[in-house]
C-alpha cells in the first residue's frame, strides 16, 4: 500500500500461475478528485536499478503533456513494486535455491549504502537486469537480501555497491565496477576486454546450484 501525494491511497496486488504475474491496482483518492472530466490512465513500465530508469513497455501509455492531474508517492516519485522477486532472506550467505524453486541473494557489507544486484544471461557481457535493492525491506543488519521466483535466463551475477570512498577507512566504493559474491560457491568463466566497459566485471558467480558432496561411506567431519 502507497500513500499519495493528493493524501488518498494505491493497493497493489501481485499474484502468480505457472509462469504468468496479474498485477492488480487499486486506487482511492479524495472527494476533490471526483469531478474529474476523463479517467485515470495507467502509465507503465519496468525499472532498471532504480526508479529514475523506467522501460517503457506500452508507448500508447506514455503521457502527451495535456494531463493536468497526475498521482505520485506521498514523496513526489513514481509508485514502484516488485513483480516475480521478493525481500529474501539474510541466511545463508550467497546464492541459493529454496525449496519451492526460488533463487535467494544475501550479501554482507555494513558500510555499503546502497547495494545492486546485477544479472547476466549467457549472451552478454554487461548486466541485463540491475535491482536496486531496498536498505529497508531488502536488509538484515548488516546483509542485503533479495529472491527471486524464478533464474529464467539468467546465469551470471554480481553486485554493484554504492557508499562512501574513504581510503583512511578502508571503504572503495566504486559504483561502476560489478564485484564478486565472496560467498560464491562457483565462479563463472572470466571475462576479458573489460576496461572499456560502462559495467567492468571481470569475475561472476555462477547461477548453477552447488550439488551436494557424495560422502559415500566416510564419516560426516564433526
Amino acid at each position: 500500500m502507497f500513500q499519495t501525494d493528493a493524501g488518498g491511497e494505491v493497493k497493489a496486488f501481485v499474484s502468480r500461475v505457472d509462469t504468468v504475474y496479474k498485477v492488480t491496482i487499486e486506487v482511492s483518492l479524495p472527494r476533490r478528485f471526483d469531478d474529474l472530466d476523463h479517467d485515470l490512465c495507467l502509465h507503465w513500465g519496468l525499472y532498471r536499478s532504480s526508479s529514475s530508469r523506467l522501460v517503457v513497455l506500452d508507448a500508447g501509455s506514455v503521457p502527451d503533456g495535456t494531463t493536468s492531474v497526475t498521482v505520485t508517492t506521498h514523496l513526489g516519485k513514481n509508485f514502484c513494486f516488485p513483480v516475480g522477486f521478493g525481500r529474501g532472506k539474510p541466511d545463508p550467505l550467497g546464492f541459493s535455491i529454496g525449496r519451492d524453486g526460488s533463487a535467494n541473494f544475501a550479501l554482507y557489507s555494513r558500510n555499503a549504502e546502497n547495494v545492486v544486484l546485477c544479472l547476466y544471461n549467457a549472451t552478454r557481457t554487461d548486466p541485463s537486469l540491475e535491482m536496486d535493492l531496498d536498505p529497508y525491506m531488502n536488509r538484515t543488519g548488516d546483509v542485503w537480501h533479495v529472491s527471486l521466483d524464478m533464474l529464467g535466463h539468467y546465469t551470471h551475477y554480481g553486485y554493484r555497491c554504492k557508499g562512501d570512498i574513504n581510503w583512511d577507512k578502508g571503504n572503495r566504493f566504486h559504483a561502476r565496477r560489478v564485484l564478486l559474491d565472496p560467498y560464491s560457491k562457483l565462479l563463472a568463466p572470466f571475462f576479458s576486454g573489460q576496461d572499456n566497459s560502462l559495467s567492468p566485471a571481470n569475475c561472476l558467480g555462477w547461477l548453477i546450484e552447488e550439488a551436494p558432496f557424495d560422502w559415500d561411506e566416510d564419516c560426516h567431519p564433526w
